[in-house]
């Protein structure tokens, strides 16, 4: 398989994400997630597949909108390293996660399809208020 098709699939799951985040679709995210998925909460926990998938489910966390740019990637064999920028209005009970945002996600090819195995996001507006 090319980079080209390698992308292709992978943006189409990244547009599917945000649809299923949107939309509370638990299902197509538990299927495109890896078993061992973890994200790197901005305020610093990390949290499970699992445990993200029950908050989403149970209406702890709501995706009201998600904007995200062009993300840029970066191909390491079987991986494929994604970096790019998102505006969200959420509501979770465990966290803030309305602003902007800079994520990385890591994709794995597993039995010839690419799985979401880890993402990890840093608060934009944080990091400019900081400096």
């Amino acid at each position: 398989m090319s980079a080209t098709d390698d992308r292709e699939q992978i943006g189409f799951m990244m547009r599917e994400f945000l649809r299923a985040f949107r939309e509370r679709d638990t299902e197509t995210l538990n299927q495109m997630m890896a078993d061992d998925f973890t994200f790197s909460d901005p305020g610093g926990p990390v949290i499970s597949k699992q445990q993200w998938l029950s908050d989403i489910e149970n209406g702890e966390l709501i995706f009201d909108s998600i904007e995200a740019s062009q993300p840029e990637f970066k191909y390491l064999g079987d991986q494929v390293l994604v970096l790019g920028q998102a505006t969200l209005q959420a509501r979770y009970t465990k966290g803030d996660y309305t602003g902007t945002f800079r994520y990385m996600g890591v994709y794995t090819r597993q039995n010839g399809k690419w799985k979401l195995e880890l993402t990890s996001a840093t608060r934009e507006d944080s990091v400019a208020a900081d400096a």
